[in-house]
């Protein structure tokens, strides 16, 4: 659509068209942003999961410690698991130290010790709550378990 004559000018009035193939700046800075604001996603992902994983960790242990606490009341002889406790006990899983909260409660369900009667079935209840902190975000972990003699000692 255009004219060009002889010595490398145009006519005037026509218009004159350039054939660029590639791409503009502004074509190239909006597709870095579409790029960047994927990678920022991704990147936040990443790091929820990471978080999860920490608490899971944190949560698996806070188990396996209430899990012992209820294996060692449950070994003890029947008239000496009567005790309410909290201690603080200090686990590292994977290298990450971690202060854990432990209470322990017993409750007698049937013929307590008190007014215990011979040759009775007695059971007792052990309560084992665990709490810990993650970011200021606090998380308990309970077992219960239930200890019965076939008769009172």
């Amino acid at each position: 659509m255009f004219l060009e004559l002889t010595q490398g000018k145009f006519l005037p009035g026509c218009v004159m068209q350039n054939n660029y193939n590639g791409f503009t700046l502004i074509e190239f800075l909006v597709a870095i942003v579409i790029l960047m604001v994927g990678l920022l996603g991704l990147l936040q992902s990443i790091n929820i999961a990471m978080e999860k994983s920490v608490e899971t960790i944190f949560r698996n242990e806070a188990s396996v410690l209430a899990n012992e606490r209820v294996v060692q009341c449950s070994n003890l002889g029947f008239n000496d698991i009567v005790f309410d406790k909290w201690t603080t006990m200090q686990r590292a899983p994977r290298g990450a130290f971690k202060n854990y909260s432990v209470q322990t409660k017993t409750t007698f369900l049937t013929n307590p010790p008190s007014s215990r009667l011979q040759g009775q079935p007695a059971s007792t209840q052990i309560d084992v709550n665990v709490t810990w902190k993650v970011k200021k975000n606090s998380y308990t972990h309970s077992v219960s378990s239930v200890v019965t003699t076939p008769s009172a000692q």
